[in-house]
């Protein structure tokens, strides 16, 4: 039962990361991982409901997968997303974890670099609006968007 808990549970609405809330849900938690996934998780507290958002398009019959991880995943380079995985007991063999050298080499700097934009895009929020803080934040996200669409629309193994 605990490994069926440690490797389904979501983090529930309270939870700072020490799992002290979390939650398994009938489908949601069967969902398969892909750490190129192609939905994402958040916890609605308004509606008290685990939401899945698709993030790209999913074609009819197509399997919905979701990052293990969590938002962590997606800027995450290949040893350090097996190095989580592997702390649930999960060995990973998506598309992407399987690309060529030099393809895993060029997807690693691309998450780098987004993990790197999303930190300065939190630092500019918590600053608050400060004089110039609309256009820095529009170029930031402007580059960060352009990082995201190459490695969705990255060459395959």
């Amino acid at each position: 039962a605990l490994a069926i808990w440690i490797s389904n549970a979501y983090p529930g609405e309270e939870d700072d990361g020490d799992g002290d809330s979390a939650a398994v849900f009938c489908i949601g938690s069967r969902f398969n991982h892909g750490c190129s996934a192609n939905c994402a998780t958040s916890w609605d507290s308004r509606l008290r409901r685990q939401m899945y958002h698709a993030v790209k398009p999913i074609g009819s019959g197509e399997e919905i997968t979701v990052n293990y991880l969590g938002q962590a995943g997606h800027v995450q380079g290949r040893d350090a997303r097996m190095a989580g995985l592997r702390k649930v007991g999960f060995e990973c063999s998506c598309a992407l974890c399987v690309l060529s050298t030099s393809a895993r080499i060029a997807s690693d700097a691309r998450r780098s670099r987004m993990a790197s934009l999303r930190s300065q895009l939190e630092q500019e929020r918590r600053r608050g609006a400060e004089g110039g803080l609309y256009e820095h934040c529009a170029c930031l996200l402007e580059k960060l968007l352009s990082l995201m669409r190459e490695e969705v629309t990255r060459p395959g193994p």
